[in-house]
């Protein structure tokens, strides 16, 4: 019974370490189990946190070469700027040093202080802003600076050689309208022809005139001289003004040579006149006694004296009319011995303008202009020799008898 008690348990025994032992192995297979599992987890634990340290490490160094890209970048565009800007700066002193090179030029070669006073002055006021500028290091700023001189420059020569030319012309024209104007009034110093007079004097235009074609040329011979010696300074205003002047001479050769010849005729018809009254006069028995121009000058008057076996003289003055100019005027002046009434004068006044209407003249009413002949006009030689005192001229007669005096 005791041994079957203790085979009983033995056999608990076995079985309770068979037990145990099963239940130690289910136990170590779990734990074996469980570490397995815990391995496996601990694994994927570590890779995903390894693949999240491991993307993270991927971002911050893609961020880290993203910054290093930009402060490349930037570091890049810093180097661009800075050699930009040498290259501007390089670009600028090369343009500045040209620029003074040939703004000074420009300022030798071209007369720029005559024909644009104050151009120059203002380029160069640019130039030395851009050299200002390039100096404090805004190469930019002396770059646009110095482009705009250097157009500034470009129109001042332009303008320089336009007003220039200008000026050559319009002065060309100056002399040429001189020297033409001068020519022509030296072409015309005689307005008469040899044949037509026997004094040589006499041909001369300033003889008939009074000088006034020597002071016409004097006064074309005076702008034409300004011309001459002011051509390096004369302004194209000035030169506009001479030829103002010099045109309005234009016509005065001409009028100046109509003059002398008028005058000229005049002095001819006067001597027709003095011839034409010595007829008509003869038929009423009067005789020459002295005729002749005044002071010996066919310029004045044309004086002749008459007298009849009755002692009566008649002392005539045909002279230029001042008062109708380019017409003579007739002056009788009757010293009777004896009295002769008014209407024997004035048929004899008449007479004499029918003998004048006769050999083509046309003749006024004749007129009494005083009842007191000069008795001073009464001797005429000294007046042929050296002309009446002038306020003889002026007035037709001065109280000294009762004799007459009658003008056609």
């Amino acid at each position: 019974m005791e041994r079957d008690t203790l085979n009983r348990m033995e056999s608990q025994h076995r079985e309770l370490m068979g037990a145990l032992e099963n239940a130690s192995k289910r136990q170590r297979s779990y734990t074996d189990q469980q570490v397995d599992n815990l391995r496996e987890a601990t694994s994927r634990a570590l890779t995903d946190q390894r693949n999240e340290y491991l993307q993270i490490a991927r971002e911050q160094s893609a961020r880290i070469s993203g910054v290093q890209n930009q402060v490349n970048a930037v570091q890049n565009r810093v180097n661009d700027i800075i050699s930009n800007e040498m290259a501007r700066q390089d670009t600028a002193d090369k343009f500045l040093k040209d620029l003074e090179t040939l703004v000074n030029e420009t300022d030798k070669s071209i007369p720029h202080g005559r024909y644009a006073p104050g151009g120059m002055e203002k380029v160069r006021r640019q130039l030395d802003a851009a050299k200002s500028n390039s100096r404090s290091g805004l190469s930019q700023t002396a770059i646009a600076t110095s482009q705009q001189a250097y157009w500034d420059l470009v129109d001042l020569r332009e303008k320089v050689f336009q007003q220039e030319q200008s000026f050559i012309a319009i002065y060309q024209s100056g002399l040429e309208i001189a020297n033409t104007l001068l020519k022509e009034a030296r072409a015309n110093r005689l307005c008469l022809k040899e044949e037509d007079t026997q004094n040589k004097a006499h041909q001369e235009t300033d003889y008939w005139t009074d000088g006034k074609l020597s002071a016409h040329e004097k006064k074309i011979e005076s702008l034409l001289n300004k011309l001459r010696t002011g051509k390096d300074g004369i302004s194209i205003q000035e030169v506009e003004n001479i030829i103002n002047e010099l045109e309005a001479l234009g016509g005065n050769t001409y009028t100046i040579v109509e003059e002398a010849v008028q005058k000229s005729i005049l002095s001819q018809l006067r001597a027709e006149m003095g011839d034409a009254t010595i007829e008509a006069l003869q038929k009423e028995g009067f005789g020459i006694v002295a005729s002749g121009y005044e002071n010996n000058d066919q310029r004045e008057s044309y004086v002749l004296k008459l007298a009849n076996l009755a002692g009566s003289e008649v002392v005539m003055f045909i002279e230029p009319d001042p008062e109708h100019p380019g017409t003579n005027k007739l002056s009788i002046n009757s010293f009777e011995e004896t009295y002769v009434d008014e209407d024997t004068l004035t048929a004899r006044a008449r007479e004499i303008g029918e003998a004048l209407h006769d050999v083509g003249l046309e003749v006024s009413v004749p007129q009494k202009v005083s009842d007191i002949p000069s008795e001073k006009v009464r001797d005429i030689r000294p007046i042929l020799e050296q002309g009446r005192p002038e306020r003889l001229k002026q007035r037709a007669a001065e109280t000294i008898d009762s004799r007459r005096s009658m003008r056609i």
